[in-house]
């Protein structure tokens, strides 16, 4: 009597692998961006107090370009850390103009304004 693996079942257990050793990449990376986004607060807020404190300059410097080197990283491997789109929320919210307006027929419309019907 012999034995076979299925093959779907090695494969599904290698991607449950991946899955797993990314979501937990992703999950450092996150702790890791919000780490340096409390450094980054912290020296903003005490350079508004010391602007001339040149090492706090520096510090900050370098916890900027570490969060950035942080954020490419998460946004390669995990996806994007922004909704679509600079000012969603002014489009969420209901203000300024919808550029896919122009698509249509109409005449194109603010948000927020009412049809005058």
């Amino acid at each position: 009597m012999s034995f076979r693996r299925d093959s779907d079942s090695c494969s599904s257990s290698i991607e449950e692998d991946k899955r797993a050793d990314l979501e937990s990449l992703c999950n450092r990376l996150i702790r890791d961006l919000q780490h340096a986004t409390h450094a980054l607060v912290d020296l903003m807020l005490y350079l508004d107090t010391h602007p001339m404190d040149f090492r706090a300059r520096q510090q900050y410097m370098l916890w900027t370009n570490h969060y950035h080197m942080l954020k490419h990283q998460y946004q390669k491997a995990c996806g994007p850390l922004q909704w679509y789109g600079p000012n969603w929320w002014q489009r969420a919210m209901g203000f300024g103009y919808d550029p896919l307006d122009d698509c249509f027929e109409q005449e194109p419309m603010a948000y927020g304004t009412r049809d005058k019907r």
